[in-house]
């Protein structure tokens, strides 16, 4: 679960919690910065690219641990409120994440 608050038109600060399922269950509360590339490619308002970089904390079994690495990922939004995103990282935690996108 996260939440973009844009910064700059291009910019936006994510709060996210997550959960990861490996062999056991680890959950993680990070913070993610990440630009917007629209305007500067011209692409379609439908469309959103981004990359950036995140920090925070994954817990679970093993204790607490650093969660520090890079993003990119898209959305497309099929209608003016709803849309589809995929995410890939990397760094100290990895992962991929797609969901679904609402703007509010």
């Amino acid at each position: 679960v996260s939440l973009d608050f844009a910064v700059h038109k291009d910019v936006t600060v994510t709060p996210e919690v997550h959960a990861k399922f490996d062999d056991t269950f680890k959950g993680g509360i990070l913070v993610k910065g990440d630009y917007h590339w629209n305007s500067l490619i011209g692409i379609p308002s439908n469309w959103d690219f981004y990359a950036g970089a995140r920090v925070g904390f994954d817990f679970g079994d093993s204790g607490l641990d650093p969660d520090i690495g890079i993003q990119v990922g898209g959305r497309w939004y099929w209608s003016e409120k709803w849309g589809l995103n995929v995410e890939f990282g990397g760094g100290t935690g990895f992962g991929t994440t797609v969901g679904l996108s609402m703007k509010l």
